[in-house]
């Protein structure tokens, strides 16, 4: 079994990342690596919506949080 972790192998909802137990791909236009992960993923402490200002998540090295805004795309299902 596979635990969601971020770009940097922190674990959602463990450890340092322990108040962030969600991942998120930040950039749905990120290219997808082999094995299907994205490069920036982060954990987040709950599901941005799209009025959100800002997304609460844990930082690493390839994603900063500061100036992380929600993905604004309309989805059909």
């Amino acid at each position: 079994m596979s635990l969601p972790n971020d770009s940097q192998g922190n674990i959602c909802g463990y450890d340092a990342a322990n108040d962030y137990t969600i991942l998120y791909y930040p950039d749905v236009k990120d290219p997808v690596s082999f094995g299907l992960v994205q490069v920036k993923r982060v954990c987040v402490s709950k599901c941005p919506l799209r009025g959100d200002k800002k997304v609460d998540c844990y930082s690493n090295g390839k994603a900063d949080c500061k100036g992380l805004v929600p993905v604004q795309m309309d989805v059909e299902f």
